[in-house]
């Protein structure tokens, strides 16, 4: 593998940036309804206001992502990660950087129902790499078939191999996989349990509000169950050839 080098071309999506225009414009959105419900005093305007802007991320997900999104040029060499960061309509140069294997701790990854595959770099002396891959690819295909992380895997499990284990490149759990994790999602259970009841008894007409936290909650738990699942996949991962047909 000595002189063997990879190129690989994806799109990416930039989660974070969309997060901090879409939530403050959601945000405001959610205000406005309620708001106007309170001056006009229509229970009925604020719950179906309320729906209608939750259907709204949902109705305009693609068109919404589509500004966030750029092209993607990874070189992988047994030495380093390349990425090259393209405009996806002008094919502009617009960032490019060089992480070294030996600069990386470790790594997290999981991949959206979307399609979506997140990988957060975490390097030994300098911030955290936070990258997106769009490649319309369930879990089992990016983790079995080539992909943007299955090659990373393959030049990670290279460099572990030819390294004593304090110098290897780590995979870290998802977050609520972890003892702190789970004391949150405890935490969280607890308080909605809390909250659902006093909502019921001070506030019964409105009580259905209150639910929303209680499916969040349900969600996150699913997420964990999710993340042990795919931590225990990627230990016992055998590394995919990307030079293979």
């Amino acid at each position: 593998m000595a002189n063997q080098e990879v190129t690989y071309e994806i799109e990416s999506y930039n989660a974070g940036k969309a997060f901090l225009i879409g939530f403050p414009i959601f945000c405001g959105l959610v205000a406005a309804v309620i708001g106007m419900g309170r001056y006009l005093q229509n229970e009925a305007f604020v719950i179906i206001g309320w729906i209608s802007v939750c259907a709204i991320p949902f109705l305009f997900q693609k068109q919404f992502k589509r500004i966030f999104t750029n092209r993607l040029v990874l070189d992988f060499s047994v030495e380093y990660l390349s990425i090259g960061e393209y405009a996806l309509q002008s094919g502009e140069l617009r960032k490019e950087s060089k992480i070294l294997w030996a600069e990386i701790r470790a790594y997290k990854f999981s991949v959206s129902s979307s399609g979506t595959t997140y990988l957060d770099i975490y390097l030994r002396n300098g911030p955290t790499r936070r990258l997106s891959f769009k490649e319309n690819k369930d879990q089992k295909a990016v983790l079995y078939q080539k992909s943007a992380f299955s090659i990373f895997y393959y030049f990670v499990s290279a460099y572990n191999s030819q390294n004593a284990s304090q110098q290897q490149i780590q995979v870290e759990p998802g977050f609520f996989t972890t003892r702190s994790g789970e004391y949150v999602l405890y935490s969280l259970v607890i308080l909605c349990v809390i909250a659902v009841t006093l909502h019921l008894i001070i506030s019964p007409r409105t009580s259905m509000f209150s639910f929303v936290g209680v499916f969040i909650t349900l969600g996150l738990l699913a997420k964990r169950r999710s993340d042990k699942l795919l931590f225990n996949l990627i230990t016992g991962l055998e590394p995919r050839s990307p030079f293979a047909e």
